[in-house]
């Protein structure tokens, strides 16, 4: 559970600094700001993700790993070769 919680924090962080910036965007109306804010918030969701995996992770088997026969760890893998290849076009 060591690893849960230091993604946890660091998803905690990612969104509590992703709000202040944020806000510190909008009261000096600055774009580029803001932006940095948004993109900061897209970090949190990668982390948000990785956090939802590993706790999947951690179980022992899933209903796919006696259909396709293999460990959970790997859906992190799956997950993030799926993501880049549609989205990195």
């Amino acid at each position: 559970m060591k690893t849960y919680k230091k993604i946890l924090a660091a998803f905690i962080l990612n969104i509590a600094f992703s709000i202040f910036e944020l806000i510190g965007g909008l009261v000096t109306n600055s774009v580029s700001i803001m932006s940095d804010a948004i993109h900061d918030f897209g970090d949190a969701l990668s982390i948000g993700i990785s956090l939802v995996l590993e706790k999947i992770s951690k179980r022992k088997y899933l209903w796919l790993c006696k259909i396709f026969y293999f460990r959970s760890f790997n859906y992190n893998y799956c997950f993030n070769n799926w993501f880049h290849f549609c989205y990195s076009k």
